[in-house]
């Protein structure tokens, strides 16, 4: 698992926008950030980094760790910010 701490702020700062209303009262970030963490992963795949979205969404939904307590529907929208967020900004390896 890649760490998302270079992302962290804003994730949380995109969190506090998208999670917002009676819904989402009772959650805090932690119930979100592994979605976030999730969409980083993705963008660190070799097979995926160049790809939009719209070509990772079927294999990340496919893929969605079934161990996560919030379902697919509520959180693609955080995942797909993750994936673009990092690889926008993603560090090429050394």
């Amino acid at each position: 698992m890649f760490s998302t701490n270079l992302y962290e702020d804003d994730f949380q700062a995109d969190a506090k926008i998208r999670f917002q209303g009676p819904r989402w009262e009772n959650c805090h970030y932690q119930d979100f950030q592994p979605a976030y963490g999730y969409g980083s992963e993705l963008a660190h795949d070799m097979h995926l980094r160049d790809c939009d979205w719209s070509e990772v969404e079927g294999e990340a939904r496919q893929n969605w760790p079934p161990h996560f307590t919030l379902k697919w529907d509520d959180l693609k929208g955080a995942v797909q910010y993750g994936y673009e967020r990092v690889s926008s900004g993603l560090i090429a390896p050394l």
